[in-house]
């Protein structure tokens, strides 16, 4: 069961992202995956590749997972990890993402 518990507004966002995007990401998975982001992750954005889901939190962190473990941004241990979200480091806040179909 889950338990971690979204806004409405982030669930609307996800939903309007979602139908708006012409890759192949599928609703239910990234809905399934989001919720296992830590409780006190919020999100601003959401950036999808063919593959691979980057997600931007209001605090600047990002969080990664998805089909190509290689292209996360971190370190995945076993191919499995990849479909988790992941935190990503930078050092620094990150203010914006941008992805195409095969790149980030």
């Amino acid at each position: 069961m889950l338990t971690n518990k979204r806004s409405l507004d982030e669930r609307t966002m996800l939903q309007q992202l979602l139908e708006n995007d012409q890759s192949k990401a599928s609703y239910n998975d990234i809905i399934m995956n989001y919720y296992f982001l830590p409780p006190e992750v919020y999100v601003r954005s959401i950036h999808c590749t063919r593959s691979n889901t980057l997600i931007l939190s209001t605090t600047g962190m990002v969080y990664s997972f998805g089909l190509l473990h290689e292209c996360l941004g971190r370190n995945v241990q076993k191919k499995e990890e990849s479909y988790t979200p992941g935190q990503v480091v930078f050092g620094e806040k990150v203010i914006s993402l941008a992805t195409g179909e095969n790149h980030v």
